[in-house]
């Protein structure tokens, strides 16, 4: 198996350890520079967008500082909230801290000189909008003052008008029609210093005496305006409806003269925070340069981070690349055993193929052997089986050996069987006193028959066990087809039957000596036979001797005449039991 030079030599287990252990070595590293690159992207997301708020803070800074000086409420709102905003920012991005309920990370080292130009302008910044907002109550309340002047005024200037109009012009009312004129124009003078002073930013402490020298001349003039002053060359008013007019304006002046007192007295510290707004739409660009600078720090920062993005590709294609060289040595390892599957399955082919080769060799020698085994059933004691090198060999020998044994038997009992017929002709003249013993010869010849014709059937059994054993031998040729356990148990059980055969061959063995034990019998009765003719002679003679006298063995010899013929009968009777035997033995071969 080659999966690389180096890995290909180790086996698959230390191919997976190795490949395993890359796989997670690199994996673990992209998912721990990835998450190291997500960390980092997120804080630099963060401190860029509090930076970014920043800049827009500051932005707004210079417009609500604007606003501010001229007393309105929401840009002192807005002022407040970019104070508050940018000193958060500035206080986290050097030491980390939450900037509006965001958590943010120090800067690092490398960032510390925009950090640090950022801070500087704040730092310079940051007095001029606290005194723009302490000075808050003061400039909202110079705001409204205005308003409230320039209201009363415009009531006066209504109310003198109408009182002017009442005014018959003549020689004698020219003084009040003019203290009338006087007094509008001082009132449009105050008024327009105050609105001056209130929309601009360039007045100082001497617009503050000229506004309070003009709200001291109008206060005095209309109060002297009922009796005269002749030190201020101020006539009194003689008309009645003029001093009607001023008497019921009193309440309208004097508070027109507080109002106006009141926002004279306000001008310094509406030019402190008119100062103050200055300085903040002055610095305001600075701070918003220092701003920029710092958020086109990060992100460069940010787009120099992308070789953290390579170093994770990198990682990744490491661990794809383990990947697949571990899925190629699983694949090389998969080939190499599906070879080896291949190999084994064909071996067992070959086996098999050998199996039924032998099965079927074996199948013809049996059926050889017992086709041989048919004739000598058929009754051919001359028949030879085959023996041979295959499995039935041992066998065709034991049954040559039998089959030789049998064949002797047989050629033994037709010998047996003549000599029997010889005796029994000769049996015929036993005597009459020998029937008894003949009746017992015939009883045990009959026992005899019995246990020949019990062999028979044991022979019999024999071949019945020789049919089972080519039913053995069929089944054999059947479970051949199932490997050589099968083969082995067909050539135990043809072991088996070589044991039966063997063992009938010793029965028929056993039948021989039996028919040797009637050879025996018959030779008694023979010998019988000829002592029965030796006395039917004597008889005969002793009769022929005695003449008259010899009537009574005349008898005698009748007597051993019968006696003679029933031996002769039962001589028959053992040769057709013996032919009987013959015949048996023969089926029993059969």
């Amino acid at each position: 198996m080659r999966t690389t030079p180096l890995l290909g030599r180790l086996s698959l287990k230390w191919q997976s350890i190795i490949l395993l252990g890359a796989l997670a070595i690199t994996v673990g590293a992209a998912i721990a520079i990835s998450a190291y690159e997500r960390q980092s992207d997120r804080v630099n997301a963060l401190q860029n967008e509090v930076v970014g708020d920043a800049l827009m803070h500051s932005q707004r800074l210079a417009k609500a500082a604007n606003m501010a000086v001229q007393g309105n409420e929401e840009a002192y709102d807005q002022l407040k909230s970019s104070q508050a905003f940018l000193s958060d920012a500035v206080k986290a991005l050097k030491e980390g801290g939450e900037v509006d309920r965001l958590r943010v990370s120090p800067l690092p080292e490398s960032y510390r000189t925009e950090e640090q130009r950022f801070s500087k302008a704040w730092d310079e910044i940051s007095p001029s909008v606290k005194a723009l907002i302490e000075q808050q109550d003061v400039l909202v309340r110079f705001d409204d003052l205005v308003n409230e002047v320039a209201a009363l005024e415009r009531e006066l200037s209504a109310s003198q008008r109408a009182a002017r109009a009442n005014i018959r012009d003549g020689a004698g009312n020219a003084p009040d029609l003019l203290l009338f004129s006087r007094l509008s124009a001082k009132m449009r003078t105050i008024v327009g210093e105050i609105i001056r002073m209130h929309g601009s930013s360039q007045f100082d402490s001497r617009d503050a005496v000229s506004l309070a020298d003009a709200i001291e001349s109008f206060a005095v003039t209309r109060e002297t305006a009922l009796d005269g002053d002749a030190s201020r060359n101020i006539a009194p008013l003689k008309n009645t409806e003029a001093r009607e007019a001023l008497r019921k304006n009193n309440a309208l002046a004097a508070k027109f003269v507080r109002l106006a007192l009141e926002a004279q007295k306000a001008l310094p510290a509406l030019a402190q925070a008119r100062h103050a707004g200055l300085d903040v739409f002055k610095k305001s660009d600075v701070l918003m340069g220092a701003a920029n600078a710092l958020r086109a720090r990060l992100i460069e920062q940010r787009s120099s981070q992308n070789s953290m993005q390579w170093a994770i590709l990198g990682f990744a294609s490491a661990a794809v690349l383990s990947l697949l060289l571990l899925c190629k040595a699983y694949y090389d390892d998969s080939k190499i055993q599906a070879d080896r599957s291949i190999d084994k399955r064909l071996e067992a082919e070959r086996l098999e193929q050998e199996a039924s080769r032998i099965n079927d060799q074996n199948q013809a020698a049996i059926l050889r052997l017992m086709n041989e085994l048919q004739n000598v059933a058929d009754g051919d004691l001359t028949v030879q089986a085959t023996v041979s090198d295959d499995i039935t060999g041992a066998i065709a020998d034991s049954i040559n050996y039998t089959v030789e044994e049998l064949r002797s038997l047989v050629g033994r009992i037709n010998r047996t069987a003549a000599a029997v017929a010889e005796a029994s002709a000769s049996a015929q003249v036993t005597a009459s006193h020998l029937q008894a013993v003949s009746e017992q010869q015939s009883r045990e010849i009959r026992e005899t028959g019995e246990a020949v014709l019990n062999m028979a059937a044991q022979i019999k059994q024999v071949s019945a066990s020789a049919s089972e054993s080519a039913e053995v031998a069929r089944q054999s040729l059947s479970a051949a087809s199932r490997g050589r356990d099968a083969v082995q148990n067909a050539i135990a059980g043809m072991g088996g039957i070589r044991e039966q055969i063997q063992d009938t061959a010793k029965r028929i063995k056993r039948l021989g000596e039996s028919s040797q034990e009637i050879g025996e019998i018959v030779e008694l009765i023979s010998n019988i036979t000829e002592q029965t003719n030796v006395l039917a002679l004597n008889a005969a003679i002793q009769a022929a001797s005695a003449g008259e006298a010899g009537r009574g063995f005349t008898v005698v010899a009748e007597e051993v005449q019968r006696l003679a013929e029933r031996s002769a009968e039962a001589t028959r009777q053992i040769s057709a039991l013996v032919k009987a035997i013959q015949t048996d033995t023969h089926d029993a071969v059969a």
